[in-house]
């Protein structure tokens, strides 16, 4: 793709009109070229003070016995038009009174990289409280952002780390797709209702009066039920099983892999990461020679505050079907083993869940690190992570430990990570 078409893509992503496919190809194209990144960062900079601009010249609108002149400078006429094209844009994009049936609202979000694409195409990925939705997809775009939504009968949902489900509601009741990463649902007993039904792509799970958590990607899905029965169908099959409370079963597009209801797992105080399984973003880099192999972070565009940044971002999962969920005690470290080429900040976080089932919260904590050719070895204790929103509980202990993550901010500085392990000294 050339130059003209890049631009192309920046320019429908900033006026929040790119549509799915191109929005992966630039993302593949921001990964493979550093020049482009340059350019993305710079537009992102333009488009916060453009942004800022705007809401200068609606509150000079506010105010007639005030005008401001723009006639000083070419550029700052250049500025107020392309404020003024964003904020018409923005406009135009924002959802409409209609007659569409909105059954599902936003509760709450976090993060900033998130997206809305309602049924009709439209686009818009400034998500806030109370947000009426109908029919769409909602992506969770960085390890990170998480957003929680309710339906109309009560039910509640939480969508964290990179993960998208689509919803829609018919004759046939509500049905939720899970694309892929982790979704937390706690679903009310309504009266003759039908049950609500979740989809991802190996695994079909029918719902009434329950809560449980999925994680789901292209070869598998892992159910665990919190409270209530749930009826599991693997899609490579057709076989089911009945899920009851405090149980889990994996239903992977093999055949050949065990469908069985297991009771779910004594708590263990440590858990050590097994790469390259679990990764959640980023790209492995296998060892050569007796070394380690590491994961190296890979470039996720990124928005919060109105803000664009680039983060460079390595994630991995921390639970699976090999090893017992870990619990965060109060004397509990996080050791990171990895490198950065360039002085940099390093943000790690966490994200937890609540013992019984249900999405916690996420919580980071930040170093600045030297730039090194040798390895750096962090020990972190628990209780130096902070929450990243006040809506989260103050403290992660005695949470379940669901995934970890290690990114920079706008600075490509080489981040590796070769392992990480959760250990109480």
């Amino acid at each position: 793709m050339n130059t003209d078409d890049s631009s192309k893509l920046i320019e429908r992503y900033f006026l929040g009109i790119i549509s799915e496919s191109e929005m992966e190809c630039l993302d593949a194209q921001l990964r493979s070229d550093a020049a482009l990144r340059d350019t993305f960062a710079a537009t992102a900079r333009l488009d916060t003070n453009l942004r800022e601009a705007a809401l200068q010249l609606e509150d000079e609108h506010e105010k007639p016995n005030q005008r401001i002149s723009l006639a000083k400078s070419t550029l700052w006429a250049g500025l107020a038009a392309a404020a003024a094209l964003i904020v018409a844009t923005w406009l135009f994009l924002w959802p409409k009174n209609s007659d569409i049936n909105n059954f599902a609202r936003i509760v709450e979000v976090g993060g900033g990289s998130l997206r809305w694409t309602g049924d009709g195409g439209e686009v818009t990925d400034t998500l806030t409280k109370g947000l009426p939705l109908s029919g769409g997809t909602l992506e969770s775009l960085s390890a990170n952002s998480w957003a929680e939504i309710a339906l109309e009968d009560g039910s509640r949902m939480s969508l964290f780390g990179q993960s998208a489900m689509t919803i829609s509601q018919s004759d046939e009741g509500s049905i939720i797709r899970l694309r892929e990463g982790s979704l937390s649902a706690e679903v009310t007993t309504v009266r003759e209702r039908k049950p609500m039904r979740f989809l991802t792509p190996t695994a079909k799970a029918e719902v009434l009066g329950t809560q449980f958590t999925l994680r789901a990607d292209s070869s598998s899905t892992r159910l665990i039920v919190y409270e209530g029965r749930v009826r599991a169908t693997r899609l490579a099959d057709g076989s089911t099983q009945d899920v009851p409370a405090d149980h889990f079963v994996v239903a992977a597009a093999d055949t050949a892999e065990s469908f069985v209801v297991l009771p779910r797992e004594h708590y263990v105080d440590f858990w050590k990461s097994a790469l390259p399984y679990g990764i959640g973003h980023g790209e492995w880099h296998p060892g050569e020679e007796g070394t380690a192999g590491h994961l190296e972070a890979k470039p996720l565009l990124w928005k919060e505050y109105g803000k664009h940044m680039v983060l460079d971002l390595a994630s991995m999962s921390a639970t699976g079907k090999d090893h017992p969920t870990a619990l965060l005690d109060e004397g509990a470290h996080i050791r990171m083993v990895g490198r950065v080429a360039d002085d940099c900040e390093v943000h790690f976080g966490l994200t937890t869940h609540r013992v019984g089932g249900g999405f916690a919260g996420k919580y980071i904590a930040s170093r600045k690190l030297p730039g090194s050719e040798n390895h750096f070895a962090l020990d972190l204790p628990i209780t130096s992570f902070d929450r990243q929103y006040p809506c989260f509980p103050e403290s992660l202990i005695g949470h379940e430990f669901v995934d970890w993550w290690a990114l920079t901010i706008n600075n490509e500085a080489g981040l590796e990570i070769i392992s990480v392990e959760l250990f109480t000294p």
